[in-house]
């Protein structure tokens, strides 16, 4: 099966496969997410899909907390403050 009996050799030829899935993965990437994910350099596939949940999960998280504490939800009428000094929106 194998064209050399060196095992360095075929230690190159099993990884170059998982590095290059990685590389396409990576470079399939966008924005921040991308950046994010290159710069905490996983070793393979797994890692980086680690990654990219976490970044996701973050951000999430961050827009939640803009919504809640900024208060840049956008409200039904059940939601609008019913302050006589506060007009209502139709």
């Amino acid at each position: 099966m194998w064209k050399t009996d060196d095992p360095v050799a075929r230690r190159i030829h099993l990884e170059n496969p998982e590095r290059m899935l990685l590389a396409s993965f990576i470079s399939g990437l966008t924005g921040n997410v991308r950046k994010h994910v290159r710069y905490q350099s996983p070793r393979n596939l797994e890692q980086a899909l680690k990654l990219l949940l976490q970044f996701k999960k973050q951000k999430n998280r961050k827009s939640l907390m803009r919504v809640f504490i900024l208060g840049l939800e956008t409200r039904s009428d059940q939601y609008h403050d019913h302050r006589p000094d506060i007009p209502r929106e139709r």
